[in-house]
């Protein structure tokens, strides 16, 4: 595919491990650097393609000057939970970015961090484009990622505005669903309000555990590590547009929270509009 990689990872021990087991395998066209990414690899630059698979504010300066002529990057740019999967164009000395999708990845720490700028309240719960009326260039809703048999629909089915949101499955194997994270601290509030407009058609009752049509939120800590999970659902038959909501507590210790919406190993369709979140004071 390619004549050469390089591979940069900040934590040490990771980037140690990595360089030894690409030598153990006998590659030695990979090579890895223990270093912050922000800063790229200038000794071996100029790059055909560059891939970054954390996500800083703005596109790192050290990279735009690595990045060959002609050269593409494909980067997750934004705020620590709301980020745009961009492919970047290197034409004439300058950058031509086009949004492909929202994303979630880790942000970039090291020098990319020192940088931010746009912090937020990064700690009361909020979600964006729950209406799904704001879309990228093609067509897919901002906000929401890892969209699974999920599109936006502008005909006579929509609740409100000029968008809704279906998801349709034929198959209980596979899952229909959208994703958004959104900042959520435990520490701060105890409980949160989950509400959605949903309509239904022809989805089945549940016949085993796992499966599931609603909404999902996990929860996570600082560390990114699982703290707790709630379900609002499942809902199933076939019914018309109706108001879902449900208070649910958020465990202590949560810093982060994921929320999934669509059917999770139920067949039929679901449609979604006007989801939200929003703390409740103790």
């Amino acid at each position: 595919l390619v004549d050469k990689v390089y591979t940069i990872e900040i934590v040490s021990p990771l980037s140690k491990s990595a360089e030894k087991r690409i030598r153990d395998l006998g590659y030695t066209n990979v090579h890895c650097l223990d270093g912050d990414g922000y800063q790229g690899w200038p000794e071996h630059a100029p790059f055909d393609k560059i891939i970054v698979t954390c996500s800083p504010e703005k596109i790192p300066v050290p990279l735009v000057e690595q990045l060959r002529e002609g050269g593409l990057m494909v980067i997750p740019l934004g705020e620590r939970f709301q980020q745009s999967l961009c492919l970047v164009r290197k034409k004439d000395g300058e950058l031509h970015r086009e949004v492909l999708e929202s994303t979630f990845f880790i942000p970039m720490t090291g020098k990319a961090e020192e940088l931010r700028e746009r912090l937020g309240d990064e700690a009361t719960p909020q979600l964006e484009n729950g209406g799904f009326e704001e879309t990228t260039a093609r067509g897919v809703p901002l906000g929401w990622y890892y969209l699974r048999q999920a599109e936006l629909i502008s005909d006579g089915r929509v609740h409100a505005g000029q968008r809704s949101m279906r998801f349709a499955s034929e198959s209980k194997d596979r899952t229909a669903h959208a994703l958004q994270a959104f900042g959520c601290d435990g520490e701060r509030f105890r409980q949160l309000r989950v509400s959605a407009r949903v309509r239904l058609d022809r989805v089945p009752a549940v016949t085993d555990r796992s499966d599931f049509a609603g909404l999902q939120i996990h929860f996570y800590d600082d560390r990114r590590m699982s703290v707790g999970s709630q379900l609002i659902g499942p809902w199933t038959g076939t019914s018309d547009w109706s108001r879902r909501e449900e208070v649910i507590r958020i465990p202590p210790r949560a810093k982060l929270a994921v929320l999934g919406i669509g059917l999770f190993g139920l067949t039929g369709e679901m449609l979604f509009d006007d989801v939200r979140v929003e703390a409740v004071s103790p």
